[in-house]
C-alpha cells in the first residue's frame, strides 16, 4: 500500500488537478445563462447501466473494477458504448476551493468522470477502444454522461441539474491543458506486487469480497433504479 501511494501521488496531480484549475479561468461560463441553454440542450442524452463500484485505495484515490455480473457501461446516443476496463480514478479532482459550490465535488458525477478517466487511460495504454477518439471526443463523452446524469436524477430532491454547471465542466476538459495531458500522458498501471497490482485486472464481485475491502467500497446499480 505504501508503496501505491507514494505511486499514485505522482499521477493523480498531473494528470486531473491541472486540467480542472482550469476551472478557476472558466468559471465566468456560470454567469452566461443563454449560451448554456444553447449548448446544453444540443447535448445528446444517453443511457448508463450495469454496476459502478469503486474501492477506496488511498487518500482520494480510487480504483474502478467491472464488476462480475453487469459491468457498468455508457451507451452513447450514437449507438457506441463505453465500457471501462480497470482504471484509477479521482472523480473530477475540482480544486477544493470550488467544493463549496453545488455540483463542484469529486463525485457529483462520478460515473461519467469514470468513464472520461477511461478514455485518457485507453489512449496512453494504446487500448483499442479509445483509438477512434481524441480529446475532444472524450470531452464530448463526459458531457454526454453528465446529461444524462442530470435529466435521469432530474426529479429526485438531490438533483445536480445545471446547464452552467455543465458547460463549465465541458469547457475545462477542452482546454490547452487537457490536450497536452492526452498526447503526452502515461500509461498507468499499478505496481504487480502491491495489493492494487494483484487485484486490479480482475473482476469485482461485491457478493464474495472480504469484509474488510467491502468497507472500502461504493456501488451504484444503474439498473436497480
Amino acid at each position: 500500500m505504501k508503496q501505491f501511494i507514494k505511486f499514485s501521488r505522482s499521477v493523480f496531480p498531473s494528470r486531473h488537478f491541472t486540467v480542472l484549475m482550469t476551472f478557476l479561468d472558466t468559471s465566468a461560463f456560470v454567469l452566461c445563462t443563454s449560451c448554456s441553454a444553447i449548448n446544453y440542450d444540443k447535448i445528446p442524452v444517453g443511457e448508463l447501466h450495469g454496476k459502478l463500484t469503486l474501492e477506496w485505495v488511498g487518500p482520494d484515490q480510487f480504483i474502478y473494477r467491472p464488476d462480475a455480473q453487469p459491468p457498468f457501461y455508457f451507451k452513447r446516443a450514437n449507438g457506441e458504448v463505453i465500457q471501462p476496463r480497470s482504471v484509477f480514478t479521482d472523480g473530477g479532482s475540482i480544486p477544493r476551493p470550488l467544493w463549496v459550490f453545488r455540483g463542484y465535488s469529486p463525485w457529483g458525477f462520478g460515473s461519467a468522470y469514470v468513464a472520461h478517466d477511461w478514455l485518457f487511460s485507453a489512449h496512453h495504454c494504446g487500448y483499442p477502444e479509445a483509438k477512434n477518439h481524441t480529446v475532444f471526443t472524450a470531452a464530448d463523452v463526459l458531457s454526454e454522461c453528465i446529461k444524462t446524469l442530470m435529466e435521469r436524477d432530474k426529479n429526485k430532491p438531490e438533483s445536480l441539474k445545471n446547464p452552467n454547471l455543465l458547460v463549465t465542466i465541458d469547457q475545462a476538459v477542452r482546454s490547452r491543458i487537457a490536450q497536452d495531458l492526452w498526447n503526452n500522458g502515461k500509461c498507468i498501471v499499478p505496481p504487480a506486487d502491491s495489493p492494487e497490482g494483484q487485484n486490479f485486472y480482475s473482476l469485482m464481485d461485491t457478493r464474495t469480497i472480504e469484509p474488510a475491502r467491502l468497507r472500502r467500497t461504493e456501488t451504484r446499480d444503474f439498473d436497480a433504479e
